[in-house]
């Protein structure tokens, strides 16, 4: 069984190991996906409580686990997209 502490830390070493990432990327890493599933899986919550990746890694960034770049392309600037970093990452301007 993957408990949600185990399910952060894989997510956590798939961005460090990757020295950064999308949240795409991540939604198809085996591992990755493998962990989130066995946790749903193996977690005594509903699926709704469980949450998804998506919540999951909000949830990381808000406890400072992970870092978060948000940008807006010219030629998209109706969509806001995102990169994940590790954490500590010091973003220049």
């Amino acid at each position: 069984m993957v408990s949600r502490y185990d399910l952060k830390r894989v997510v956590i070493d798939s961005v460090t190991s990757r020295q950064g990432c999308k949240a795409t990327e991540l939604c198809v890493d085996e591992i990755v996906v493998k962990a989130f599933v066995e946790y749903v899986a193996g977690c005594s919550m509903t699926r709704e409580q469980a949450g998804t990746l998506p919540d999951l890694l909000e949830e990381l960034v808000k406890e400072g686990n992970l870092v978060e770049v948000e940008y807006v392309l010219p030629m998209l600037d109706c969509r806001i997209k995102s990169f994940l970093l590790p954490a500590n990452t010091k973003v220049m301007r």
